[in-house]
């Protein structure tokens, strides 16, 4: 297992975006900036399963975790991929003029 992390301060958004998406993997990613919508925004863009914006927590019990890319393994231990894997979807439609 590998990690890697990166620090660097940022004023082009554009920029730091492709730079965090230029990798193989996408396993967790932090934002921390003072503007609050900008932080989102870069949040929304980056190609990580987890991506925290202002805070640097460990993962809760029952918390989707898997990332992007290489690093997409890991949701199966999580409600959602219970949730995926043993239940079934339905479609039922209803034509109410009758």
């Amino acid at each position: 297992m590998s990690f890697l992390a990166a620090h660097s301060t940022w004023t082009d958004e554009t920029d730091v975006i492709r730079l965090a998406n230029d990798s193989h993997y996408g396993l967790a990613a932090y934002v921390w900036s003072h503007d609050l919508g900008r932080a989102l925004r870069a949040a929304h863009a980056i190609e990580a399963g987890w991506v925290q914006v202002n805070q640097g927590h460990g993962q809760s019990p029952g918390h989707s975790y898997g990332g992007y890319k290489e690093s997409g393994i890991g949701r199966e231990f999580s409600l959602e991929g219970m949730l995926e894997s043993y239940t079934q979807r339905k479609n039922v439609t209803v034509n109410l003029t009758h």
